[in-house]
């Protein structure tokens, strides 16, 4: 069976967002890499030479390849393991502030200074961050995230060639987010256009391969969907699911995948690897989505001829309301026209163009969903100009295609 007929025998209702997801990750911008140095070493704990280098050259090639792209690295596990090294052998050194903090400190130029010395062969440069949970907290977005996110856009923008190493800094809290967690919370602060997050145990299995021979990967996962995991399971995942569902809001894909090869970062992000997937190929690793916040193509908005697939608007985030008049609705539900905007009387919400839209009539009830072809913005001054007089020179401009719009029968079947 090819990756194709299995997405769709086990995750039909996430296949158009999936691999609409796997097609646009070509073209990611700002990507944030999660990674812990354990994935990096030997079991014994000592550092992989050859896989670090392969890990420098794989991120190099991802940003020498586009003057445009940026990525953020999130360095996890090495610090808690660095300090507690030293202070689990006197409790009294445990409460001491000021020692934690130099040891944490420590831990963190000693990995910057590993990564400016590699990132210099393929002349970029490292630049270490340390940061607490609340600095990338953007829940509601205080002052210590906005100013994070202000730090590494201009950094970007006034040394592009740079690629910044955060560490999450627990002595103050002693408590860390999870790796996951953390990297998130840089991603949307960032407004990253990707998480890709490495470790050792890579994908997501239905039981932990470790102590079960039957368990399988998830290629997709939809966190729009209910987890199907017992109890136990769930337990276990809480951070990583609580971690994939918040970013997934943001319409943010999470990769979980395991350091495989030497370019493990480029293959995701390369077109014809996504080429690959999208023609049957297995991928190899993870990929988190919420289907129902994921922005679908035109081509796939509107049934190819000859294929049984519907237009997925209800798939698609509702992020307006627009109501219209008495003609445009029965031009809409008996006439099967385009939504005109001389039939919009009112608009809510703020959106732009090809955004997922409800259309009700004048007495707020649902007729339909459709996307739309120009902003809030457009349709309401096209609103204020009638209203005031002025119709003669307001433009009659199509809102709504019908091709890509649900009226009447539909729309009670989506709900």
């Amino acid at each position: 069976m090819d990756f194709l007929k299995h997405l769709e025998s086990e995750f039909a209702y996430s296949s158009n967002a999936f691999l609409q997801t796997v097609k646009r990750l070509p073209e990611s911008k700002t990507v944030v890499v999660s990674i812990g140095i354990s994935s990096l070493s030997y079991d014994t704990g000592s550092l992989n030479i050859r896989k670090f280098k392969n890990f420098i050259r794989d991120i190099s090639e991802f940003v020498n390849a586009n003057s445009k792209r940026h990525i953020i690295i999130v360095i996890s596990d090495s610090l808690e393991k660095t300090r507690y090294q030293y202070l689990q052998s006197d409790e009294s050194l445990a409460s001491n502030f000021g020692l934690r903090s130099a040891l944490v400190t420590l831990a963190h130029n000693d990995i910057v200074n590993l990564f400016c010395d590699g990132f210099a062969n393929y002349n970029l440069r490292a630049v270490g961050f340390s940061l607490s949970s609340d600095a990338a907290d953007t829940g509601s977005f205080g002052a210590a995230a906005k100013k994070t996110a202000d730090t590494l856009k201009g950094l970007f923008r006034h040394f592009p060639r740079t690629v910044p190493i955060i560490m999450e800094d627990t002595s103050q809290s002693g408590l860390s987010e999870g790796s996951d967690g953390f990297a998130v919370k840089i991603a949307i602060s960032v407004n990253a256009d990707a998480v890709v997050s490495i470790s050792k145990k890579g994908m997501l299995y239905t039981a932990d391969p470790a102590s079960s021979e039957n368990a399988l990967p998830f290629y997709c996962f939809d966190t729009s969907r209910s987890a199907p995991f017992d109890e136990h399971r769930k337990a276990a995942l809480s951070k990583k699911l609580s971690a994939a569902a918040r970013v997934n809001e943001k319409a943010i894909p999470l990769l979980l995948t395991a350091y495989t090869n030497p370019y493990t970062v480029c293959d995701i992000f390369d077109k014809a690897v996504a080429s690959g997937i999208e023609n049957g190929a297995f991928p190899e690793y993870t990929l988190f989505i919420n289907s129902k916040r994921t922005r679908l193509s035109a081509a796939s908005e509107t049934a190819d001829e000859g294929k049984k697939t519907s237009p997925p608007i209800d798939e698609r985030q509702i992020e307006g309301r627009v109501f219209v008049d008495a003609n445009a609705e029965k031009a809409l539900t008996e006439g099967k026209k385009s939504l005109l905007s001389v039939g919009i009387v009112k608009v809510e919400g703020e959106f732009g163009s090809k955004a997922a839209v409800e259309i009700l009539n004048q007495k707020s009830v649902l007729i339909g969903r459709g996307v739309v072809n120009c902003g809030s913005a457009e349709i309401k001054n096209d609103i204020k100009q009638r209203k005031a007089k002025k119709s003669v020179k307001a433009e009659n401009f199509e809102v709504i295609n019908r091709t890509k719009m649900r009226i009447g029968e539909v729309v009670s079947k989506m709900d």
